[in-house]
């Protein structure tokens, strides 16, 4: 799960604002562009990488957490080097997704999470979904799951949305879905961040 820092998540494009050297001396320009795609804090040396793609070079920052550090960007003061410019979720389309191995056999049994069980909850859960029953749903949820997961579960929720909207060519539907998606995930990952006990 990535991180979150200053105002800096994963899937945010960005804008370096001013020219800097990263902790490592790597040199970024003002004028450089590109979208996090994953922010790593080390809890050990409390180094925080945020990986930077750029059409398809991944580029790493390594920021200053030292605060004899006299110049450069570090946690608090990103806003002075990045302007965020917007947001790319990008899913994974379901044929990149390696292929299971099968043995005829004895099939080993493949563990799914509880929303696609078919049991009486998963079955309310789609009956609400498919009757846009969103903050009941998302009530049930929260009552289910009494940790952070409860985010994650509802992310996934309206991922499907967002997928079945598309598929059906409803695009205004299908961004809203894509929206409170990325929004439950962001929720899910800044409880992850700070020990995953919230409600």
């Amino acid at each position: 799960m990535s991180a979150a820092v200053d105002h800096l998540g994963a899937h945010k494009l960005v804008k370096v604002l001013c020219r800097f050297e990263d902790a490592n001396g790597a040199l970024f320009e003002a004028g450089e562009t590109g979208r996090i795609q994953h922010i790593h804090f080390n809890w050990a040396t409390s180094k925080i990488t945020i990986e930077l793609m750029q059409g398809e070079d991944l580029k790493k920052i390594i920021l200053h957490q030292h605060t004899s550090k006299s110049s450069g960007p570090r946690s608090g003061n990103l806003r002075q080097y990045f302007e965020v410019t917007g947001e790319q979720v990008v899913w994974g389309p379901e044929e990149e997704r390696p292929p299971v191995p099968i043995q005829p056999e004895e099939p080993a049994p493949v563990e799914q999470p509880s929303r696609y069980v078919h049991d009486e909850y998963s079955q309310l859960i789609d009956r609400l979904d498919r009757a846009d029953q969103m903050e009941e749903l998302e009530s049930l949820i929260k009552d289910r799951n009494p940790y952070a997961y409860y985010a994650l579960e509802i992310a996934t929720v309206y991922r499907g949305r967002w997928r079945r909207f598309k598929a059906a060519g409803d695009v205004v539907r299908a961004e809203e879905a894509r929206k409170e998606a990325s929004s439950w995930a962001y929720t899910f990952a800044g409880f992850a961040t700070s020990g995953g006990r919230c409600r």
